[in-house]
């Protein structure tokens, strides 16, 4: 069909042309389909179609692509497939392809002899014989072209970080060895931005935890600064997850008509299974069949280590393995985090700096995420919570968020890895931002020190606590008021139930996609004679959004009874006795509130 070493030559305008040299989707898929074939369940060669989320994972494609999916997608089918085109067609010449499984056996059994097979049989069947110079367990050399195909292993321990990749795929990234993830994160900065260079990492996922679930939780849509996309492809795109009673369907589960018939008789949807029966394609398939498949399927995988959710994921918050006893879930069984999931929305602004008493401070970047800008009419608190300063990729983040006391809204967060006394600043201008907001936080070693060069800086909205119950129960104990709140179990265990309380009767309004992933995973837990906060005791997992919520909802109260004051202030009749006489007429409304009327000018 070809001669070997002569595709270069075609003409780019023929239909063979464009197969080979266009660089689009488009073309890519019926490359695909025209030369590649795959093995079935049967143990049969059969040609390469497409299915609908492979076809979709091509158009999606940013060429910085984190592909979050379930069980049996053929995800990887298609990665090695449009890579090998691009290694074998002339579009890129002396480059660098690796490709990565979780473990050497996928590596070698399934990853490299699907290269191979592609290479030595189904492109020479076709008449394209390329010269292949090397051709081991860990490399394949295409002479014709120079280019390098690298197998690499999630089980690997070394590996050389002198590979100059132009493209990585990393099959079932959740699954790595974190020893191999961090050699082999050597060589993602190297790899050119798109069009030249392509990164897939893609996986079922694996827990709130690990390099994937970072990077799917750090990429577009969740952060539009990232240079990376998160693609979500759930179980409902592949067709076979139905249930039918015909064999020739290639339906997952099969059962007796008659069984079948009366299902779909008494099937009546769940409120979470109505909401996403509108999200099926419209493909023909009966959405009551793609239902009653996750019915069975779900009961059968929920008995294992591997939640139905995990495997077969529907969105990007639930499909992260869960656990029991997480200290948002209550009794009733409601998913309330699922009001704030939905609610998620982009800030409407990121500051990099402010200005406190003529001095820039500066947030280390756009880490002043606004979702609302201070008005008149309204008056504001902040919590906070200070780590220890740290900067690693683990360490603790300082984290401030500011409410309106009006609305109950969260209105702005900010989120950095600094020092005490640098957050201290940050936290002066971004409170002075909103109205000179009162803070409040925990006086931990770093909250001491941060409430300590706040009052150092001048700043002079702060919350004091004083212990009403002590102060109660000993008159003469001449309690007096402290800034913050001690990190006591009591106290603890107060900011957060309050906190709880708030959430679950929906009476927060928040749009911080941080602060919904943290209350995913948090848990409360007694620990050695004592409470302890945790994310799950999962490496990389923080608790930090969720202290500095709960230290600014507590004091809430506080704030919204001044509120309450001012607003009975400005309603009350006020008359001054002078030359002409100012009077401002009493009412409810703010029109009748700044109203005024001279008299005897």
């Amino acid at each position: 069909m070809i001669p070997a070493g002569k595709l270069d030559e075609l003409d780019p305008d023929s239909e063979l042309g464009r197969l080979w040299t266009e660089d689009t989707p488009e073309a890519c898929r019926d490359w695909i389909e025209t030369f590649l074939t795959v093995p079935t369940e049967l143990g049969q060669i059969v040609r390469m179609r497409l299915y609908p989320q492979q076809i979709k994972m091509l158009f999606d494609a940013t060429g910085r692509d984190v592909t979050v999916k379930g069980r049996q997608t053929r995800a990887s089918s298609l990665k090695i497939a449009s890579n090998i085109r691009r290694m074998c067609s002339g579009q890129l010449w002396g480059a660098t392809c690796v490709i990565g499984a979780q473990d050497d056996a996928t590596t070698q059994g399934v990853f490299r002899a699907r290269v191979r097979h592609h290479i030595l049989n189904d492109l020479a069947s076709k008449g394209i014989k390329l010269d292949i110079k090397l051709d081991n367990e860990h490399e394949f050399v295409i002479g014709d072209f120079e280019n390098r195909i690298v197998f690499v292993s999630g089980e690997q321990r070394t590996l050389s970080r002198g590979y100059a990749a132009q493209i990585i795929h990393f099959s079932e990234f959740s699954h790595w060895k974190e020893s191999a993830l961090e050699l082999l994160g050597g060589a993602i900065p190297a790899v050119p931005a798109a069009p030249f260079g392509r990164i897939d990492l893609e996986s079922t996922p694996k827990g709130e935890q690990g390099a994937f679930y970072e990077y799917a939780t750090t990429a577009r849509p969740f952060d539009p600064r990232s240079l990376w996309t998160v693609h979500l492809y759930p179980w409902w795109l592949e067709p076979r997850y139905r249930v039918s009673s015909d064999h020739s369907t290639g339906a997952d589960i099969l059962l007796p008509a008659q069984d079948l018939a009366l299902l779909k008789l008494e099937f009546t949807p769940s409120e979470h299974e109505a909401r996403i029966m509108r999200e099926f394609p419209e493909d023909g398939i009966d959405p009551v069949d793609r239902i009653l498949w996750r019915r069975f399927k779900k009961i059968e995988q929920d008995r294992t280590p591997a939640p139905f959710l995990q495997e077969y994921p529907e969105d990007l918050d639930t499909c992260w393995l869960g656990v029991q006893g997480k200290f948002f879930d209550t009794p009733d069984g409601i998913d309330h985090l699922e009001y704030y999931r939905d609610a998620r929305r982009q800030p409407v602004h990121f500051f990099e700096k402010l200005t406190y008493k003529g001095d820039e401070v500066h947030f280390y970047g756009p880490n002043l995420a606004v979702w609302e800008y201070p008005t008149h009419e309204d008056t504001y608190v902040a919590g906070f919570d200070a780590a220890g300063g740290g900067i690693g990729k683990n360490s603790d983040f300082c984290v401030l968020y500011i409410y309106s006391v009006r609305k109950e809204k969260i209105v702005a967060r900010l989120r950095v890895q600094a020092s005490p006394k640098v957050f201290a600043a940050m936290i002066a201008a971004s409170g002075t931002f909103f109205k000179t907001a009162m803070i409040s936080g925990e006086r931990s070693h770093q909250g001491d020190m941060v409430f300590s060069e706040l009052r150092d800086l001048g700043y002079t909205n702060l919350y004091y606590h004083v212990d009403i119950k002590k102060a109660m129960l000993n008159p003469r104990s001449q309690e007096r008021p402290q800034l913050g709140l001690y990190p006591t179990p009591a106290n603890r265990q107060e900011v957060l139930e309050k906190f709880k309380t708030a959430i679950t009767n929906y009476a927060v309004e928040s749009f911080c996609p941080d602060l919904v992933r943290e209350m995913n995973t948090f848990t409360w837990q007694k620990f050695q004679q004592r409470m302890k906060a945790t994310a799950l005791d999962i490496v990389g997992q923080h608790d930090d959004c969720i202290f500095a919520a709960a230290h600014g909802w507590y004091i809430i109260d506080k704030a919204r009874n001044r509120l309450k004051r001012l607003d009975r202030e400005r309603e009350e009749e006020i008359i001054t006795v002078g030359r002409g006489g100012l009077v401002v007429r009493r009412g409810n409304t703010a029109e009748d509130r700044l109203s005024q009327l001279w008299l005897g000018v």
